[in-house]
């Protein structure tokens, strides 16, 4: 099976799609197009109860990953799904995952928001007196939202996210959508562990680190979840959602899978 994702530089390319109704009347609002989450009315939909997946594992780094791809009632869309677990010899990011879906069809994209990304630090100390200087270890912890109300800004990005959609919400043509080759469904923290600072002299100090910065933003596991999309074929857009759950295998590792797709008639 052939595959053309490149998840480890992934490509956002927005991309614009002109209207699909009927120019409007002098005088009359331009119609939004617009379906309902779970509403099969005027859908095309496929249910999967499985697909055909590639399964890769590396001794480097003790890294495994799964791919696999499906497409929906119209054949010319397709899409990729990508789940990588790694666990670091040395305790760093020991089962770290990271789970995305893309699609090579530039037609074809998802809906998404851009959001600044506010990233605070937190950090737990334990002092250890001995008879000459302290021991000191130190948790830091950088996360999208504050642990306690004190903790410092550490640093703001802009990053564009996929929406999580349930069933009954509703899509417009109108919303923020992205064409990429891939979006991220989740991400694990990662977890360096302890590490001496030589530049603190006056106590023997280690730090740790536990790195979190999109966790918000992660889709849930173990949960049904709807992500919307928008395809343009023949000069007309189509509007649609693919159901999605992440959840383990049975080998204990996390993956995304497919559901269910609709798209407009």
């Amino acid at each position: 099976m052939k595959k053309t994702l490149l998840f480890a530089l992934a490509l956002a390319v927005v991309c614009v799609m002109p209207s699909c109704e009927k120019d409007p009347k002098p005088g009359e609002e331009p119609t939004t197009n617009q379906i309902t989450f779970g509403n099969y009315e005027g859908m095309d939909v496929v249910t999967y109860d499985s697909i055909e997946w590639e399964y890769y594992h590396t001794d480097d780094y003790d890294k495994s990953w799964y791919i696999g791809d499906f497409v929906m009632k119209d054949p010319r869309f397709k899409f990729e799904l990508f789940s990588e677990l790694s666990s670091y010899p040395t305790g760093l990011a020991r089962n770290y995952y990271n789970i995305f879906i893309g699609s090579p069809v530039l037609t074809l994209s998802f809906h998404t928001k851009v959001i600044d990304n506010e990233v605070f630090q937190h950090a737990d100390s334990t002092v250890y007196q001995t008879d000459s200087i302290p021991l000191i270890y130190i948790d830091y912890k950088r996360t999208c939202s504050k642990i306690e109300e004190a903790d410092p800004l550490y640093e703001t990005f802009e990053t564009v996210t996929l929406v999580q959609h349930g069933k009954d919400d509703e899509l417009a043509s109108n919303f923020t959508y992205d064409a990429s080759s891939s979006m991220q469904l989740y991400e694990s923290s990662m977890e360096f562990p302890y590490y001496l600072n030589p530049e603190v002299t006056e106590a023997t100090v280690y730090e740790s680190f536990s790195i979190a910065p999109t966790d918000c933003f992660n889709m849930p596991l173990d949960e049904a979840f709807y992500l919307g999309i928008k395809c343009k074929d023949d000069n007309r857009e189509r509007l649609g959602w693919i159901k999605i759950i992440i959840d383990t295998d049975a080998n204990g590792q996390y993956r995304a899978r497919p559901l269910e797709s609709a798209i407009q008639q």
